[in-house]
């Protein structure tokens, strides 16, 4: 296993995971109910850590891609640069979970402002995981560029 593998194994939980917290916390401003909220802010936390962890092995997956004649690295830059939003938004949303968690352990009552801002913030998150998601894919697949020319398939002789 290279670094290329680590990251493709660790890139899908921040994107699933984001878009998991976003819906769970919508489900919780419906149902009014606090276990869910927790339960959401928790895994809030956990997204943002994992983020970071995926954000690091990114610099591995470059090395072994570099030298791929079919990867430029301008796709790796803007895919980079992109994961940099990301990481920055799943982060701060960790910390102000965590912040949420914290003050519900203290107080026994979340505030009302916190939790619409994480859930604002992983409705955000969600979006800007998506895109470098995308951009990740368009690394080593270009069938998702725009501009690219699906290769017509050569019909072989029937006999």
């Amino acid at each position: 296993m290279n670094g290329a593998h680590l990251h493709l194994m660790l890139i899908h939980f921040p994107i699933a995971g984001e878009i998991l917290c976003a819906l769970l916390l919508l489900a919780a401003w419906w149902l009014k109910n606090d276990t869910v909220k927790l339960v959401g802010f928790a895994l809030v936390v956990v997204v943002g850590l994992s983020a970071l962890a995926a954000d690091k092995t990114g610099g591995l997956a470059a090395g072994v891609l570099r030298d791929y004649p079919e990867v430029t690295r301008d796709t790796i830059h803007v895919h980079a640069d992109a994961a940099q939003w990301a990481l920055r938004s799943l982060g701060l949303n960790g910390l102000l979970a965590a912040f949420g968690l914290f003050t519900y352990w203290k107080k026994k009552q979340l505030p009302k402002w916190i939790f619409i801002t994480v859930t604002i913030l992983a409705i955000h998150g969600s979006t800007v995981v998506a895109r470098v998601g995308y951009l990740g894919g368009q690394i080593r697949h270009p069938e998702t560029r725009m501009g690219s020319e699906i290769p017509t398939p050569v019909a072989t002789p029937q006999h």
